[in-house]
């Protein structure tokens, strides 16, 4: 709410400004200011009443409602594009397997309801099982909206992490079902919906699709007459309650999930928080444990921040490690999705070649949202480091397709993205879908909501040998 009044009160005031400069040349003793004021200040006012009108009804200008001829236009479009563009789409597919698809939807067209159609072709592109290769079904064009909640599979059951202000009340809860299915059979449904390398990717992002509505009504979960979803949340009792969510508008929803203020808003107190947890929205930053005598390295986008290059930080951040008594360093690249390629092989040289490259005092935490170009940091350091993974399977192995493309759709205005390239970062026979652990541990629903971080508590317990590095113990 805070987002869409500020939003309001910005148009707003520019308009107003606007309208008063109009006003003082409708007062103007000069004719030709009159008219152009009058004639501006009309003009305004009409397109103020046409934005607020596209503000609430903003689908009728990305997609008007369709008729089969277009869909099959479209569908058309996204089956000869597919193969065409992508480096090797029958990678992980038969051709035979993606062609049955294909007909199968181009039969049900006449049959589907819209929403059933766009789910059809998000499936379509899912069945490459290339997490580069997606068609979102919360997009514009679809105009789809999401529950202003979050979910998360922790490793004993779902549950909901956030919500807006209306439901704060349900965080903390176990979901067991959603709509007519239980939660793991939702999951078992939209699983062939989610464009992914792997298992982990899906449970990445599988949690946005059960929580759009119009997901649920098109796979027969929730039912497409009420403008509610019915949650079955059970409480830290068991006993088990229902709650009737109601949807936001996906930009409303995407603002209040991705924050893209909070870097200069207040920022909360997170010295509670777990490290993982902290400071998210910076792309790397580091802490010394001095008890521990321990380096904590979050690396979150593998991307330059304005203020130091990720090549100065990585020396900064070595060179600290060398003047300090370390005993180990930390990479945490849990909430890493990816960025750019190309700037972080300075850093892994020079890592290669400092007294921490040895087993014992390098780690790197992995996780399900490790992805793309996280992925291919995790790759140099598996071929050039002795680093030992912790945490869950990454998103993907260290040979997968990326750099997507995007296409739009012409008659549907459906935003899909198809990868470009293939990314060969270990040998030309590694089948790998993931980077795996070489110590697995997931987060329980209890170390989340308690603030604790069994993943790093558990390096910081590892044994270690007699001698720190850069000092004596």
């Amino acid at each position: 709410m805070s987002f869409v009044i500020g939003l309001g009160l910005i148009i707003a005031g520019l308009m107003l400004g606007v309208v008063s400069a109009l006003l003082a040349l409708a007062r103007s003793r000069r004719l030709m200011f009159r008219i152009g004021g009058l004639v501006g200040g009309t003009f305004v006012v009409l397109f103020g009443a046409l934005l607020v009108f596209f503000s609430v009804h903003y689908r009728l200008v990305v997609q008007p409602r369709l008729g089969i001829d277009e869909w099959r236009q479209d569908l058309a479009i996204l089956g000869a594009t597919i193969p065409r563009d992508h480096p090797n789409a029958f990678a992980h597919i038969s051709r035979e397997q993606f062609n049955r698809e294909f007909s199968d939807i181009k039969t049900q067209l006449a049959s589907d309801s819209e929403s059933q159609i766009e789910m059809s072709m998000v499936r379509l592109v899912a069945l490459l099982q290339d997490g580069h290769s997606t068609l979102f079904p919360f997009q514009p064009a679809t105009g789809f909206h999401m529950l202003p909640i979050q979910l998360y599979r922790f490793s004993d059951g779902w549950y909901i992490t956030e919500a807006s202000p209306r439901y704060q009340y349900l965080v903390g809860q176990r979901v067991m079902r959603i709509g007519a299915k239980s939660v793991e059979e939702v999951y078992a449904i939209l699983h062939p919906f989610v464009g992914a390398d792997n298992e982990s990717t899906v449970k990445d992002r599988i949690p946005l699709y059960m929580i759009c509505p119009e997901v649920l009504q098109a796979e027969g979960i929730s039912p497409s007459a009420t403008n509610t979803v019915v949650f079955i949340v059970a409480g830290p009792n068991g006993n088990a309650s229902d709650a009737n969510i109601e949807p936001v508008g996906l930009v409303r929803y995407l603002y209040w999930y991705f924050q893209p203020l909070q870097a200069w808003k207040h920022k909360p107190n997170e010295s509670t928080l777990p490290l993982y947890r902290q400071q998210t929205w910076q792309n790397y930053w580091f802490r010394y444990l001095g008890s521990e005598r321990t380096v904590y390295f979050a690396f979150n986008q593998v991307r330059d921040d304005s203020g130091e290059t990720f090549e100065t930080f990585g020396t900064r951040l070595l060179a600290f490690c060398r003047a300090h008594p370390v005993d180990r360093l930390i990479i945490d690249i849990r909430n890493n999705s990816g960025g750019d390629n190309t700037i972080f092989r300075p850093f892994i040289r020079d890592l290669a070649q400092s007294p921490l490259n040895q087993r014992g005092r390098l780690y790197t935490i992995i996780g399900r949202h490790t992805f793309s170009a996280a992925v291919n940091f995790t790759s140099a350091l598996e071929r050039e480091t002795q680093t030992l993974f912790v945490g869950e399977p990454a998103g993907a192995g260290p040979n997968h397709f990326g750099d997507p493309h995007k296409y739009i759709l012409p008659q549907s205005k459906l935003v899909v993205f198809l990868a470009s390239r293939y990314h060969q970062w270990g040998d030309a026979a590694d089948a790998r879908r993931a980077h795996e652990p070489a110590l697995e541990i997931s987060i329980s629903h209890t170390d989340y909501f308690a603030n604790r971080d069994p993943v790093l508590e558990s390096i910081l317990h590892q044994s270690l040998g007699p001698t720190a590095i850069g000092g004596t113990r």
